[in-house]
């Protein structure tokens, strides 16, 4: 059975995007502004073994000590 591949759709790429940030909100809430923010290497950082971290610092929050 022969396959096609086709690049994503802009609105595939949007589905993934909003998919990603609900995903962030679920597992760490956080204000809007911070949301969209977000940097990939600046914010959201991956580990060699695959995992990723996400550091927001303490200048960029509204509660910021």
């Amino acid at each position: 059975m022969a396959t096609t591949s086709t690049a994503p759709s802009r609105r595939d790429a949007l589905r993934a995007q909003d998919a990603v940030a609900l995903e962030i909100l679920l597992m760490a809430p956080m204000r809007l502004a911070n949301l969209v923010g977000i940097e990939l290497g600046g914010h959201l950082l991956m580990h060699r073994g695959g995992g990723m971290r996400l550091h927001i610092p303490a200048r960029e929050v509204k509660n910021a000590a």
